[in-house]
């Protein structure tokens, strides 16, 4: 049995998310999970993200929340970013120049790169710690995959995407790599950046003008220099759980423990995010 390392990123925002989804993951992949590491970005939310989030949660209520997971479970460990090591030797070993801490909307970038980068397992499933999963094989086909040589990144699947596809745009939010072919194959990166005309203006804003790192796999995946794979629901599911909001729902837990049996409403079927209204109602 193939162990995996799972990496997730997690801010202040993220507090209530993480008692839900790391919880679930150590139930989904059981003994196949060797660790759960949470990198804690310790920089300010900027840009469309700080909107989003940046003024909910706190640093006491995250430290709370990973304290309480790694009290209730010994492979549940955390890091901080940018911690002993600075971004820039991050920057250095995924990308040929440049140090892109944040893409231009704010979504980090080096803070992915490191929690690829923390795992101690070969195999590594960097995932959003907004993700929930169903298990039916998938991780046995993402490292067939990977082993063979097959692909560089692998998805699993994803809640609405019934066959397994070379053609779907790259997402972020829950990846799995073998580290030894990925930096061998595929690093350094370019690190793209927008056009010209919006790169001005970015700079104007003083805002950065980097993509986001999926951009940045995908612009490198139309040039053939990436291989990506998303694995068909037959195998399984992966779904996202969006805002904080989602996960006051009532009967929260009850939904994850459903979800993780693949029992759901058939208005959540086809929708990648998770839809509160399908579960509520189906409940009542």
């Amino acid at each position: 049995m193939t162990a995996i390392s799972l990496v997730t990123n997690a801010s202040v925002a993220d507090d209530l998310r993480i008692r839900s989804t790391v919880p679930s993951w150590l139930r989904v992949f059981g003994e196949r999970l060797r660790e759960v590491v949470i990198i804690v970005d310790q920089s300010a939310p900027t840009g469309r993200i700080a909107r989003l989030h940046g003024t909910l949660g706190s640093s006491a209520s995250l430290a709370e929340a990973i304290a309480d997971l790694e009290a209730g479970d010994r492979r549940v460990r955390h890091q901080f970013f940018p911690g002993a090591e600075p971004p820039q030797a991050t920057a250095r070993r995924w990308f040929r120049r440049g140090v892109p801490l944040r893409c231009q909307a704010g979504t980090p970038i080096l803070a992915f790169a490191r929690a690829f980068d923390s795992a101690a397992e070969n195999l590594v499933l960097r995932a959003d710690c907004d993700m929930l999963f169903v298990e039916a094989g998938w991780l046995d086909a993402a490292t067939k995959l990977l082993r063979s040589g097959a692909a560089d990144l692998v998805e699993p699947p994803r809640l609405g995407q019934p066959e397994r596809s070379k053609t779907v745009e790259i997402s972020t939010r829950a990846l799995m790599i073998d580290r030894q072919a990925f930096d061998a194959r595929c690093l350094p990166l370019p690190a793209h950046r927008l056009d010209v005309l919006r790169r001005l203006h970015r700079r104007l804003s003083g805002r950065p003008t980097w993509v986001a790192l999926e951009q940045m796999f995908q612009r490198e995946k139309q040039r053939g220099h990436l291989r990506h794979v998303v694995l068909e629901n037959s195998l399984g599911y992966s779904m996202h759980v969006a805002t904080r909001d989602d996960v006051r729902v009532e009967g929260f837990a009850e939904i994850v423990a459903q979800f993780e049996h693949r029992a759901m409403p058939a208005a959540q079927n086809g929708r990648w995010n998770f839809l509160p209204a399908a579960w509520v109602g189906a409940k009542s």
